[in-house]
């Protein structure tokens, strides 16, 4: 009977276990995000133009990326292909003008060519 009991109890519990799944972990992530300037679109804007850029270079490519802002004039990020093969860092650094969508764009865009491979 305890045998049965316990059994009995494994399968829901498992059960329990199968029906309970962890949300999708982002894509793109932006650590410093509130450091960049509006007209980038803040993190969204930088995430959307990372996205849009390698479904452009590489459509159904397995990534993920992070995205840091050292400083307000800095970006850098770090790329981990699906089967866990990181690339190597990408940096954009702009010492002569603000942040602007446009070397936003330009940075996607070579993040995108290193996951195309």
């Amino acid at each position: 009977m305890r045998a049965g009991l316990l059994a009995v109890a494994g399968v829901v519990a498992s059960a329990g276990a199968c029906a309970v799944t962890a949300p999708a972990a982002p894509r793109c992530v932006v650590i410093g995000g509130a450091a960049l300037p509006a007209a980038v679109g803040g993190s969204t804007g930088v995430c959307a133009a990372i996205e849009a850029a390698v479904a452009r270079a590489a459509p159904g490519a397995d990534w993920r990326v992070e995205v840091r802002l050292p400083r307000p004039y800095i970006l850098s990020a770090a790329v981990v292909l699906g089967d866990g093969r990181r690339l190597p860092e990408q940096r954009l650094t702009v010492s002569d003008a603000p942040l602007s969508q446009a070397m936003v764009e330009r940075f996607a865009e070579r993040i995108a060519a290193a996951v195309r491979g």
